[in-house]
């Protein structure tokens, strides 16, 4: 695991120390894995092969059952396998083997390119000793072979849980995995052990949770956190829950915004009520827990690459490599900067330098990092030229010249290593293969372009941003007409980012962020694409000034105020706030953040301003 990253499932299920086996190590265990996706097969393969294990693998979950069962007993001793297959999923695959007497004491590891917590939740209900985020570490890789080792040392059997299965995620206690791999609601412990981390409010909660539960400080918490749908008359083992936002929720009448709601949806009945009882529990305990976990961004180090605040060192973008062992920068410079991550937590107080700076020949204006292929760079410019990068090399790879004014955005595939797209002034979506010089395809959008990002978990979508004040939502393989069009704003959208597979945040400079649920998705009307909820908080009537989020709910956007604000999806106000160094300058104009960015595997987050400045926070 990553230096200052957090742990996926060891969280939950840490690996005990246990005494040794023989010389039990990597090279010693054979690993099946399960992938659908054939480039996501190969490259994990290959990690896995670099550390030493045998490996075999399974196109599908089908596959993978018919090998485990004709291959002899002691032919596979581990099994990392994908959750999000068809047909047979992951966790269909791991019920099948709990169920199988020669099977079930295999160790099984979940993983995939989607976080949410409700996979979390399922896979650690359903028994699986550890859950990975795509792309697989080198070094996540080399610690799976202690799983084995644990194993035979008569170590935790594989079962599923009883509603105990995590200590630190608030929603995955009263849970529990049906028969077909969907965690369902379980009454809590009526008596948790003393010091117990079980149960809904088993820590104190900082005070900063009162003083948002109080009526009179900010009546929304009601709404935000579904109260609504809770009874009334909670039982016991809620009573002290239902307490914290008793208060709100007297005071507060419901309110439109409530997480997960749509305007003009019916109206719940008296059974539905009851049989949400433990459903809205659960959301209000998440609500409450992000909360606690996201009301404070703590500066770890300031990097600053301006000059006298000189316009000529202004930021652009920046971000963290996939794996955060690096992060870069861009600007109007025409200077790449690339930061040893690693080395700036070990030491934040130091002077930081570049470990690598690439000089380019106009002004960049955005950058995306390769999801699977480590040191892999792409850089848009203001002349609308778009250029890949060898960050280990230093190499000029490849320049993509196809645009005839700037290029606004450009992103990498999340599932296809080689595909990526570009947008740009010219009012152009364009489609690239790496390894081809000219477009694949091109998209007439009916404005300019501000922003992409290609769908996480489905590489035939994209969601687009213009200057018309809509969003937009193009299938790659018909793309003469949108597959949806998101209206709500009044002015031009800046930025799209996807908040898990089925849900998208629009930033638009009305000073508003939008969320839409399952745009374009099945049954949807293209032209009636409204907003589930609307976030507001920080100032942005005039440019770029960075929106990012992540799958668990976390988002972050920048302020024309020299600001970041932090939210959490399902409460409608920001939960923390912080201001920039790098302030206003007597003569000049007044200090903005120009690009923001969250870190995937651990709380950290980049901001960076009109004045060069460039922060690195924690998210506590």
């Amino acid at each position: 695991m990553l230096l200052g990253s957090v742990p996926s499932l060891t969280t939950h299920h840490a690996l005990e120390e246990t005494p040794m086996l023989g010389r039990l190590g990597p090279q010693d265990v054979n690993v099946l894995v399960v992938d659908d996706d054939d480039t996501s097969r190969t490259i994990v393969s290959a990690v896995l092969r670099g550390c030493s294990y045998r490996v075999r693998t399974a196109g599908s979950g089908a596959e993978a059952i018919e090998l485990l069962q004709n291959e002899a007993p002691d032919t596979f001793h581990l099994v990392l396998s994908d959750v999000r297959m068809p047909e047979i999923t992951g966790l269909d695959l791991l019920s099948f083997m709990q169920q199988d007497a020669t099977l079930c004491s295999m160790p099984v590891i979940l993983m995939s390119g989607m976080e949410t917590e409700g996979l979390v939740h399922a896979a650690v209900a359903s028994g699986a000793d550890e859950y990975l985020s795509k792309p697989v570490t080198r070094k996540e890789a080399a610690l799976m072979w202690q799983h084995v080792l644990r194993r035979r040392a008569g170590g935790r059997p594989r079962v599923p849980s009883q509603g105990t299965a995590s200590s630190s995620l608030p929603s995955a206690v009263g849970l529990e995995a049906s028969g077909n791999g969907v965690v369902s609601s379980v009454s809590p412990p009526q008596e948790p052990a003393a010091g117990s981390t079980q149960g809904l409010l088993a820590e104190p909660l900082p005070s900063t949770v009162f003083k948002y539960c109080d009526a009179g400080q900010h009546p929304t918490l009601g709404a935000a956190a579904s109260l609504s749908s809770i009874p009334r008359r909670p039982s016991d083992a809620s009573q002290a829950m239902v307490d914290v936002g008793s208060a709100a929720a007297r005071a507060a009448p419901p309110l439109p915004f409530a997480a997960g709601a749509r305007r003009g949806a019916p109206t719940a009945t008296k059974g539905d009520i009851a049989g949400s009882h433990s459903e809205g529990l659960s959301k209000f305990a998440q609500d409450l827990a992000e909360l606690t976990r996201c009301s404070n961004l703590e500066p770890v180090a300031t990097l600053n690459s301006g000059h006298l605040g000189g316009t000529a060192e202004v930021i652009c973008a920046a971000a963290f490599d996939a794996y955060e062992e690096h992060f870069a920068s861009v600007g109007v410079s025409r200077v790449i900067r690339v930061y040893d991550f690693h080395a700036l937590l070990a030491n934040p107080s130091a002077l930081q330098y570049p470990i690598l700076q690439l000089h380019t020949r106009s002004r960049l204006s955005s950058l995306s990092w390769n999801s699977y292929l480590p040191g892999r760079l792409l850089t848009a410019d203001f002349d609308g030229g778009v250029q890949l990068w060898d960050v280990g090399t230093g190499a000029d790879l490849n320049f993509f010249e196809e645009h005839s004014r700037r290029v606004w955005s450009v992103n990498f595939s999340r599932t296809d290593p080689s595909r990526f797209a570009t947008a740009g002034d010219d009012a152009c979506v364009r489609l690239w293969s790496t390894g081809d010089e000219t477009s694949v395809a091109t998209i007439n959008v009916p404005a300019p372009a501000c922003c992409i990002e290609h769908r996480p978990d489905d590489n035939t979508q994209i969601a687009v941003g213009c200057a018309d004040e809509r969003a937009y939502i193009y299938d790659l393989r018909a793309t003469q007409a949108p597959l949806a069009v998101l209206r709500g704003a009044s002015r031009a959208v800046s930025y799209v980012r996807w908040s898990g597979p089925d849900r998208l945040l629009a930033a638009s400079t009305d000073s508003a962020v939008r969320l839409w649920q399952d745009p374009g998705g099945a049954g949807a009307d293209a032209a009636a694409q409204r907003p589930a909820a609307v976030y507001r908080g920080h100032a942005n009537q005039r440019g770029f000034v960075g929106l990012d989020a992540r799958p668990d709910g976390r988002f972050v956007v920048g302020s024309e105020t020299n600001a970041v604000y932090a939210f959490s999806r399902g409460l409608p106000f920001h939960t923390a706030c912080h201001s920039l160094e790098g302030g206003d300058a007597p003569g000049q104009r007044t200090a903005f953040t120009t690009s923001v960015a969250l870190a995937r595997r651990s709380r950290h987050c980049l901001v960076a301003n009109s004045r060069g400045v460039l922060q690195v926070l924690l998210q506590s």
